[in-house]
């Protein structure tokens, strides 16, 4: 249950290792267990598409494998539609990862340094290394963290400014664009250090958004309410966790549609309904699934409103 509320907590501030957050998104949405060597996927549409509506449309084929090292970092994307390789250098505390095609021809480069295990600066590269960016990373005690990011040959340059209370909580941020600050956003917690309000305001000072969170009093997240002040439209989100059949139940509401989402233990999607308020049109989605022995799916049947429509087969290779 809680990766899900991990899951859901992910736009959250966190500005890090741009290939560790990419692993990590990567391996979060494959839902993976286990020592995972590769995983192969070939994706089916079971539908002739002049029977499916276009925005629910998919590719009548797709394929592709992931490939990852013994230590978890991934190696390889091969999709149908083109091949990436990932080669990884380790130099003292600078690390540099090259990005590959599938004939072994460098796409780009991006080159990490660290000073005592933290960021220090990322410069970015292009196929013949010519220096495509830079952002680098100040701390100051620990409780403002300064990220400048820079792009060449326009000079464009971008600084974040994050600053966290004792507890290590993020506070407040600012985003500059050439030395104009172009947002600022403040946060608040409870006792428990959860986040209790997100608040952004644009370079005019004007209230753009403000996201407010409620907990049940088992800690977990209860609802969200997100209001624009733009344009003056609200979206509230609930979290129900049923502890009978170990599922999350997810309702979005706004002005012009309601959303269920149903999922399980696990953090994967069962079931999707969609009504749209203007004309009353209901979709519904549903995900039937197949495991193997270390409990990683093999094979995922979507059903739009009582209708097979595509099939997902996934190989999945171990180290163990």
């Amino acid at each position: 249950m809680k990766s899900i509320f991990l899951l859901l907590f992910s736009f959250t501030y966190i500005i890090s290792n741009a290939q560790y957050i990419q692993e990590k998104t990567i391996k979060a949405n494959l839902n993976l267990n286990g020592n995972v060597k590769s995983v192969e996927y070939l994706k089916f549409d079971l539908q002739n598409n002049t029977l499916v509506p276009y925005q629910f449309r998919f590719f009548t084929r797709e394929q592709g494998i992931y490939e990852f090292s013994s230590l978890g970092k991934i190696v390889k994307h091969k999709h149908n539609t083109g091949s990436i390789e990932f080669d990884y250098e380790l130099f003292g505390e600078t690390e540099k990862i090259t990005y590959k095609d599938s004939n072994n021809s460098i796409l780009n480069t991006e080159e990490y340094g660290y000073i005592n295990g933290k960021i220090k600066r990322i410069s970015y590269f292009d196929s013949i290394h010519k220096n495509n960016g830079t952002s680098e990373y100040t701390y100051k005690k620990y409780k403002t963290e300064i990220i400048e990011h820079w792009i060449t040959p326009k000079n464009e340059r971008y600084k974040t400014v994050l600053k966290y209370d004792k507890l290590k909580n993020l506070i407040q941020s600012e985003e500059y664009e050439n030395g104009k600050l172009s947002d600022k956003k403040y946060y608040s917690y409870d006792d428990s250090s959860r986040i209790t309000s997100n608040v952004t305001y644009n370079f005019k000072k004007q209230k753009v958004e403000t996201h407010t969170y409620t907990y049940k009093t088992s800690g977990d997240l209860k609802s969200e309410k997100l209001i624009n002040h733009i344009d003056s439209t609200e979206k509230t989100i609930s979290y129900t966790f049923d502890s009978i059949t170990k599922t999350i139940l997810i309702n979005t509401i706004t002005e012009k549609l309601i959303e269920l989402e149903k999922f399980d233990d696990q953090g994967l999607l069962l079931i999707r309904v969609t009504t749209i308020l203007d004309n009353k049109d209901l979709m519904k989605f549903e995900y039937i699934y197949e495991f193997d022995s270390h409990k990683n799916w093999i094979k995922k049947t979507e059903v739009v409103n009582g209708i097979p429509n595509t099939l997902t087969e996934r190989k999945i290779i171990y180290f163990d």
